[in-house]
């Protein structure tokens, strides 16, 4: 007696016949070619293996055009005879029917990592349990200092610092006031902030030492250039996009419009990231902040990422007009100051307004002056100088250069505009983590094993967006840029 055979078999049997089993079909080829724009997507969605960021409007477009349909039929049905889930495997066949690949977008939760509701107002069952609410990482020992000893080379201005910079590191009462918002970031947010020793160890754990450190640091190195105008959150997704892109070994493609992977910087990102998928590396003499940052994350922390809230605490605490610049930075999103009479001053003209010739000209109280007031960034002069000022903080507080700038950036952030959350970089990975495991529907090790073997990025999170984030460039951004 011949044996009875399962479900997806008869099915797929069924479809190989059809000549539906490839996806390299002449079918499946002219779909895809009528579609160049999303061909690499398109390609993807034909995988056997799930896909990050999947596009539910674009899936069901090319579910609808002949062939492709029923070849992600077969792919999902593959799937479900995986993932030994019959009722998958039923909505994959659905696909044949119309509105089918709809029914079964649903069932899979869609965009939202939702399960959908049947028309009987009843969910669809599935065997997959959302995340545990406890961390993944263990992060004890946060607060420890990593042993990385990497030189940074800095450019040394031939004339010494400018005059802005000799005047602040003499003057001592600035140095106290910046002294005493450090001491007040010494928290384990702040002198943890830097420490991913427990995601190189997931690197090493998954490639070995050698492999697991290389692409540890490729992703760091990914996560520094495209820091900037990122909130934290959205660095680090951007960062795993390019880096599925670096274990693969392919060169750098910009994220499709729509993919949640694209930025207002992206131009800038994609430029970073494509020089460090061909090997090389940002310059830390002409981008000494964001190379810096890099270093920091992977453990060299005897230097400093000198970001716009470490110049405004200075600057703030020094009351020289000389720190306030010219030009406001960004007027279209610098609001008038609460203050502001226009009777005594006139109407206010964010895109003319000069705020150091206003605050040498006015009887202004320098306390009541706004943050966007001042320098935005250190420059090719001055960096140095910041930097010398923040390691004269880590011997005063008895920790590493790196630690005291992210104390510092954390205890003076009520009077340099910050807005984000004090959390470390890697409670902030640990959210990201959890955000994709909910929107994927598997466990936080299955998104974290996925996104270091470059098989799908990690999945942004519209339900806890973070105001001013860690890495930005601008105000509604944060700390590394």
């Amino acid at each position: 007696m011949a044996e009875r055979k399962a479900w997806w078999e008869i099915l797929r049997d069924q479809f190989a016949s059809r000549g539906l089993l490839d996806p390299e079909s002449e079918r499946v080829q002219e779909a895809v070619q009528a579609a160049p724009a999303v061909q690499r997507q398109a390609r993807g969605l034909l995988s056997l293996d799930p896909q990050a960021e999947s596009d539910a409007v674009l899936e069901m477009g090319l579910g609808s055009l002949p062939g492709v349909g029923q070849a992600m039929a077969v792919r999902d049905l593959e799937r479900a005879r995986r993932d030994r889930d019959p009722v998958a495997g039923a909505l994959a066949a659905s696909n044949f029917i119309p509105f089918g690949s709809i029914l079964s977008r649903m069932r899979r939760g869609g965009d939202a990592g939702e399960v959908a509701m049947a028309a009987d107002g009843n969910s669809f069952p599935t065997e997959i349990q959302p995340p545990k609410d406890e961390p993944y990482f263990n992060l004890e020992g946060l607060t420890t200092q990593p042993s990385r000893k990497v030189e940074i080379p800095r450019y040394e201005p031939p004339r010494g610092a400018p005059g802005y910079m000799q005047r602040l590191e003499k003057n001592q009462k600035a140095y106290d006031q910046v002294l005493n918002w450090a001491r007040r970031g010494m928290t384990e947010e702040g002198l943890g902030w830097y420490n991913t020793d427990a995601l190189r160890g997931e690197f090493v754990k998954e490639f070995g030492e050698d492999v697991g450190q290389k692409n540890y640091e490729k992703y760091i190195d990914l996560v520094a250039a495209t820091s900037a105008g990122a909130k934290t959150p959205a660095n680090a997704k951007i960062a795993s996009y390019y880096y599925q892109q670096a274990v693969r070994g392919e060169p750098a493609v910009k994220p499709l419009k729509g993919s949640g992977y694209g930025h207002k910087a992206q131009n800038l990102h994609f430029k970073n990231a494509a020089e460090i998928l061909a090997g090389g590396q940002l310059d830390p003499i002409k981008n000494p902040k964001r190379f810096t940052f890099g270093e920091n994350l992977k453990g060299n922390w005897d230097y400093a990422t000198v970001d716009k809230h470490n110049v405004r605490a200075f600057a703030i605490a020094s009351k020289d007009p000389e720190f306030i610049n010219s030009r406001l930075a960004d007027p279209k999103a610098t609001p008038k100051p609460s203050w502001w009479n226009e009777k005594k001053y006139g109407a206010w003209d964010a895109e003319s307004f000069n705020p150091r010739e206003f605050v040498q000209t006015k009887k202004v109280k320098w306390e009541t002056i706004p943050p966007t007031w001042f320098k935005e960034a250190p420059t090719k002069t001055d960096y140095k100088a910041f930097e010398d000022l923040n390691k004269r903080l880590a011997k005063d507080l008895g920790v590493a250069p790196a630690a005291a700038q992210a104390a510092l950036w954390l205890g003076a952030g009520e009077v340099t505009g910050l807005g984000s959350p004090p959390i470390a970089f890697m409670k902030i990975l640990e959210e990201r983590l959890a955000a994709t495991a909910k929107k994927r529907g598997i466990t936080r090790e299955k998104a974290l094993k996925d996104f270091i073997q470059g098989k799908a990025p990690l999945a942004k999170n519209k339900q806890q967006p973070v105001q001013d984030g860690l890495l930005s460039q601008q105000d509604q951004g944060s700390m590394y840029a």
